[in-house]
């Protein structure tokens, strides 16, 4: 249960930076496009912007079909406070 949880953490830790990135990521979208060419050259990077937002999405969903799937095997239910030994940071660091 121990490697599940290492597991979660280094998945929520992933999502956490994708998460921070993108937020700032939308915060610096602040420029209106003065001209038609700006316009233009803003919908491209929102485009783009976008179409990786969906990349980082479709991670978080194929990570949650896994641990969903590995959990139903088990028997188990991951997530913190279910496998009675706390968080990786705890005791037993490292045994697998």
């Amino acid at each position: 249960m121990l490697v599940t949880c290492c597991r979660f953490e280094e998945d929520f830790r992933q999502l956490q930076y994708s998460v921070e990135r993108h937020l700032a990521m939308v915060a610096a979208m602040t420029d209106s496009g003065d001209t038609v060419q700006r316009a233009t050259s803003l919908l491209t990077e929102l485009q783009d912007y976008e179409a990786e937002a969906k990349v980082s999405q479709q991670r978080v969903k194929v990570r949650q079909g896994k641990v969903g799937t590995r959990s139903r095997k088990s028997g188990t239910k991951s997530g913190p406070g279910n496998s009675g030994s706390g968080f990786c940071g705890g005791q037993g660091q490292g045994k697998e």
